[in-house]
């Protein structure tokens, strides 16, 4: 059975959820962008959708917040997933 993925961070704009998700590629961890491309479609939808959200799998969500807390200087300062992630369904 494949991993769970959990959001560890959203992001307004795709340029900075991009930043996050190569930084994590460069660590080896897996990471996916949810709702990307309907942000580019249309950047207003951006809060209607709950953001662009950086997705790992359950497994390495622990090591991905911190490769990201060591780059933070690279980052936007947004809203880091702490609520217990849900089940895609």
């Amino acid at each position: 059975m494949p991993d769970r993925l959990v959001t560890i961070r959203r992001f307004t704009h795709t340029w900075e959820a991009d930043m996050a998700r190569v930084i994590l590629e460069a660590e080896g961890i897996p990471a996916y962008l949810v709702n990307a491309d309907t942000v580019n479609v249309n950047w207003l939808w951006s809060n209607a959708v709950g953001g662009i959200r950086l997705r790992v799998p359950e497994k390495f969500a622990r090591t991905a917040a911190e490769a990201l807390s060591t780059r933070a200087d690279l980052l936007p300062d947004n809203e880091v997933e702490t609520s217990s992630p849900r089940p895609r369904r």
